[in-house]
């Protein structure tokens, strides 16, 4: 191995790390929406299971095993270098009286959770917060 193949390597090391942090976030908005108007989210996945997007990307999100990225821990250490990583916040910011920002607690993701319905619900969510801007 050469330093190319490397620097290569820890390339594509922060690429899965920050794809994970991507996928979680959306997921555990998702899993909030499900949480906080779980008719809203019913209905929403309701409409969209039949349509070939959806289908798509359950194909795609169960072949490339996303699910098993997001829910393996990240490697023990801080990575080398995070800057290509960039903070994601997703979501209102709520103000608190001192203030400094706050927000609900991320839902947790779980083994027993199917993951890719709780990616499309942040997807969708976000979506739909960003037309009505």
């Amino acid at each position: 191995m050469n330093p190319a193949d490397a620097r290569l390597i820890e390339q594509i090391k922060q690429g899965t790390r920050g794809g994970r942090a991507v996928l979680c976030s959306v997921a555990r908005r998702g899993k909030a929406l499900e949480r906080d108007e779980p008719d809203r989210a019913a209905f929403l996945l309701t409409v969209v299971r039949s349509h070939p997007l959806y289908k798509g990307g359950r194909l795609a999100f169960d072949m490339l095993e996303l699910e098993d990225l997001m829910l393996d821990p990240p490697p023990a250490g801080p990575p080398a270098n995070t800057a290509p990583i960039p903070r994601v916040r997703f979501g209102p910011v709520h103000e608190v009286h001192d203030g400094s920002e706050a927000g609900e607690p991320e839902p947790e993701l779980l083994s027993s959770d199917y993951l890719y319905d709780f990616f499309v619900l942040g997807l969708l969510d976000l979506l739909g917060r960003g037309m009505a801007a």
